[in-house]
Formats: structure tokens, sequence, C-alpha cells
């Protein structure tokens, strides 16, 4: 943010933070269900709203909205049980 884009934001930081807790719960569920785990990925995306932090618009929403994320799993589990483990995410 206003930067020459050489390292990660706070935001982006923060959204690593928890996609890192996500696959911390993720990979725990997997073993309470006895499932091996040959691939694990999980990608984050968030909106966010910097006029409140700019002062342009002291009404607008401050802080991530519409945190969407996705999972690719590869393992030994079926389809409706690595579903359910993605519960664990929520």
């Amino acid at each position: 943010m206003l930067g020459e884009n050489t390292n990660p934001t706070p935001q982006e930081y923060l959204l690593g933070r928890m996609g890192v807790c996500m696959v911390v719960g993720y990979s725990v569920g997997a073993s309470v269900m006895d499932l091996t785990l040959d691939k694990l990925e999980l990608y984050l995306e968030a909106g966010l709203d910097l006029r409140e932090f700019l002062e342009v618009d002291s009404e607008a929403p401050n802080g991530f909205k519409d945190v969407k994320y996705t999972i690719q799993v590869k393992g030994n589990g079926t389809k409706e049980q690595h579903e359910k483990n993605t519960s664990n995410c929520n």
C-alpha cells in the first residue's frame, strides 16, 4: 500500500496467518478422521475497503470483507469426508 510492492503488506501477513490457521485445522481434522493427506493447498482472497483508513469515508466498513477460500486436497479419503473436514476451516 503506497509502496513499491517489494514486501507483503500487514494485510497480506494477516491473510497468510489466517491461511496457516486453516491449514492446521484441516490437517488436525484429517488426522482425527484417519485421513492421509498427500497434498493440501489453500487459496485465500479478501476484499479490503481502505476508504475509512484513508479518512475518505468515515462510514465505510473497516477491515476485510468477503473473505473467500479454496482448498485443494489429495489424499485417501472420499470427497464427502474431505467436504466434512472443510467445516473445520469455517
